[in-house]
């Protein structure tokens, strides 16, 4: 019998999850793959989910004004509403532990009758117990359940020892606060020493998964508090202008930058990456990184091409190379800098993939 026979308790839980379908059908297959069969403690682990269908997924288009439903169409996303379930590979008997997946974004069509659905979520934090889910070496099954028991295949995980700076990097996380935020990029802003403990382990353990991860999610999270200081299109260049001059000094763009390159560095497979791109390339069009910011939308379409950002990356980049013509590379003590009528969302991006 497989790990994932349930108790009736978590089969009344998942009978009650929300229906992943609203718009649609329930999935008639439920797929998961992993883009690494073998991990370190201390890694997160990212699984890609499919959902397949017999049917076009269409969902009803609400007219305003109107009890009637309008024209149908294709619905291209849909929640990742389900749990994984994870047990040691040898013991039968246990029963698996199951979680909700906390995903960075909904699951996404890459065609155009919506038969099929893929998205990508990460493993991390055990949510029962004061640990990394996968806190020893070891194998590791993995299957996850949607609405009404709909049951995935069973993947085996290997999980290898910690390196070094692994070790290190995991003793300097200190609880369930540390990583609810490499699991979900949520600060405990009552926890004052938060901070200084994930730049730590950002700069002595370079190189390492962990890092990588938490400087992505620091890099949004300084995106985020500049956008609140230099708010709207007209501000973020009137700040580029300033800064050529050298008239200000912006502690949050040189962490933001600084930290987004760091995390460019993930693997294509994690979620956030996608985020990572976008808000990168206002960033690097701020230092007059022009190609670097070509380079990076180029990426963004081409490994993300159904995703929130990646599926607009040619119209932006029309819109940066003719912010390239018109922005003078010099500003000197011009005072002119471009208008909010460009619009271009090479500026940086509200952080997270929707």
């Amino acid at each position: 019998m497989s790990i994932f026979h349930m108790t009736a308790l978590a089969f009344i839980f998942i009978w009650l999850l929300p229906n992943p379908q609203a718009y649609g059908d329930y999935p008639d297959d439920v797929i998961i793959s992993l883009p690494r069969s073998e991990i370190r403690v201390g890694e997160p682990l990212v699984v890609k989910l499919t959902y397949r269908f017999e049917q076009p997924q269409l969902v009803a288009q609400k007219l305003r004004d109107k009890p009637a439903a309008g024209p149908a169409r294709i619905s291209k996303t849909m929640p990742m509403d389900a749990l994984f379930g994870v047990a040691p590979v040898g013991s039968e008997a246990s029963e698996p532990v199951y979680h909700p997946i906390m995903s960075e974004g909904p699951l996404r069509t890459k065609d155009e009758r919506g038969l099929q659905y893929e998205g990508h979520f990460v493993v991390f934090d055990d949510l029962h117990k004061d640990k990394i889910l996968f806190n020893s070496p070891g194998s590791y099954r993995l299957q996850v359940v949607v609405a009404r028991g709909l049951v995935s295949n069973e993947l085996i995980i290997q999980v290898a020892p910690a390196s070094d700076l692994e070790t290190k990097a995991l003793s300097i996380l200190a609880g369930r606060a540390d990583r609810g935020f490499v699991q979900t990029g949520k600060r405990d802003k009552t926890d004052k020493a938060q901070a200084a403990r994930l730049e730590r382990i950002v700069k002595e353990c370079e190189g390492t998964l962990l890092a990588k991860f938490i400087a992505a999610r620091l890099g949004l999270e300084r995106v985020a508090q500049f956008q609140k200081k230099y708010p709207g299109e007209k501000a973020f260049w009137e700040f580029k202008a300033r800064k050529h001059r050298g008239e200000v000094s912006e502690p949050l763009f040189d962490d933001a930058i600084r930290y987004l390159r760091l995390g460019k560095a993930l693997p294509d497979e994690f979620p956030v990456r996608e985020a990572v791109l976008v808000n990168l390339v206002g960033l690097e069009a701020v230092e007059d990184r022009w190609e670097v910011a070509e380079a990076l939308l180029d990426e963004l379409g081409t490994k993300y091409p159904c995703g929130k950002y990646g599926r607009k990356a040619a119209r932006t980049k029309a819109e940066l190379l003719k912010l390239k013509r018109d922005v003078p590379q010099q500003f000197g003590n011009q005072p002119d800098v471009p208008s909010a009528q460009h619009g271009c969302s090479a500026r940086p991006s509200e952080p997270g993939t929707e």
